[in-house]
């Protein structure tokens, strides 16, 4: 799995991607916030570690602007930070759309336990959404089952929840076994 670092620290940034790179992760590198969001809007990533505090855009703003991003799959964003364990600092954090926070410096081990917790956590997430995607519609009459536990015509689904609306026609294959054997007769 691929994950984004934003760290200005070229220290502490070496030694993340080494870590991630040892634990099996690809690892593409940043120096600040703002090069990490425009690498980060030309090739989403499913996890994102970043620095909180860095020139230009802080760890915050970073992981703000990615949930701002319409992107069809889930980042899971977990925040270095140097802060003291505050709640204050967690509240900020998590109003950012933070997933997980560790403190500096980091520790090898924690940091791929966290990343282990991050990929099941992106899984899942993938899972879920495939399972959304899914129409439920009933076999004989093609109505769709709703969220509301109603079953909705196909043509008013489709309106209402697209905004599309459709005509009807025949294909070609139904046209030769469907109205000829009904003019034959």
């Amino acid at each position: 799995m691929k994950v984004l670092i934003a760290e200005d620290d070229p220290i502490a940034r070496l030694l993340l991607k080494n870590a991630l790179e040892k634990e099996g992760y690809e690892a593409t590198v940043a120096q600040d916030g703002s090069e990490a969001l425009r690498i980060f809007v030309d090739s989403p990533f499913r996890i994102v570690i970043s620095d909180w505090n860095m020139p230009g855009l802080t760890g915050l703003e970073f992981c703000t602007a990615i949930r701002q991003q319409p992107s069809p799959e889930y980042t899971y964003f977990i925040l270095l930070t140097s802060y003291d364990e505050t709640s204050e600092n967690y509240r900020r954090a998590i109003d950012a759309g933070v997933d997980d926070m560790l403190v500096k410096p980091f520790d090898r081990e924690r940091i791929a336990l966290r990343l282990r917790v991050a990929s099941r956590i992106v899984h899942y997430a993938t899972q879920i959404q495939k399972l959304e995607s899914l129409l439920p519609i009933c076999m004989y009459c093609k109505k769709i089952h709703n969220d509301d536990d109603s079953w909705e015509p196909l043509e008013s689904y489709l309106h209402n929840h697209i905004g599309s609306d459709i005509t009807h026609g025949i294909c070609p294959e139904c046209y030769s076994e469907k109205l000829k054997a009904i003019h034959a007769q």
